[in-house]
């Protein structure tokens, strides 16, 4: 499928073809590392809905999975009990630590999910891009492109509690990051990017433990796993 046609098309820019995705980092790893695939072209509708809420003065520094968003903006009925359903069904083969994705076929709940997940980026679309300017769409679609490498430009990913949280990672927005090439930079120890020495909390210089804004939080918030755990749950 992919010399078929398939590798070009989700390899164009967004003049030629936009790709709609909910939290595009995840596929566009495994695109390129299993079939050598570099996605383009993305319009990450879980970044649209940062701008959404930040138009409306609202916290912006997580971010909210699809599951929230579907409930929050589209309020489809089906389409809740259909992910919650997928949602039971994976839980479950993690506490039996079964693999149920490679499982052939699918069972007819997990091919609903599936779905669901594209289905619904329409309807969300729609909604999330009301009273946007182009502005606002120019810095969404940037932070698309920046959002598609942020899985995929590690050489080895760092521990999963500084890359797998509900924030929102630094210098994928533009406005969540300051220009400046003249302010000194360190290399954070949690997600291993590049963030501004200014930035770093007196607890951090003290310690000599270069962590970014957001891997400082990851570190508060994993201190208390019980705390952790829930605050996880109801972020996403």
């Amino acid at each position: 499928a992919f010399e078929a046609g398939l590798k070009g098309l989700l390899e164009s820019d967004r003049t030629t073809h936009t790709k709609l995705l909910y939290d595009c980092r995840n596929d566009a790893d495994a695109l390129l590392h299993i079939y050598d695939v570099k996605l383009a072209g993305v319009l990450d509708l879980q970044l649209l809905e940062v701008i959404h809420r930040r138009n409306r003065g609202q916290r912006i520094e997580y971010l909210r999975g699809l599951k929230k968003s579907l409930e929050t903006y589209v309020n489809d009925r089906k389409m809740e009990i259909i992910k919650r359903k997928g949602i039971n069904e994976i839980e479950e083969s993690k506490k039996k630590d079964v693999n149920i994705w490679a499982a052939r076929p699918l069972s007819d709940e997990l091919k609903e999910y599936c779905a669901v997940d594209v289905a619904a980026l329409f309807p969300l679309q729609k909604i999330l891009k009301k009273r946007k300017d182009a502005e606002d769409m120019k810095i969404v679609l940037e932070g698309s492109e920046r959002f598609s490498d942020y899985f995929r430009s590690y050489e080895v990913l760092p521990m999963k509690e500084f890359i797998w949280n509900p924030f929102l990672p630094q210098k994928i927005l533009r406005f969540n990051f300051i220009r400046n090439t003249t302010e000194e930079v360190k290399k954070c120890q949690g997600c291993r990017k590049e963030f501004r020495k200014a930035e770093l909390k007196i607890s951090c210089l003290a310690q000599q433990a270069w962590l970014c804004g957001v891997c400082k939080k990851v570190e508060i918030r994993a201190k208390d796993a019980v705390s952790m755990l829930k605050w996880l749950k109801e972020s996403v």
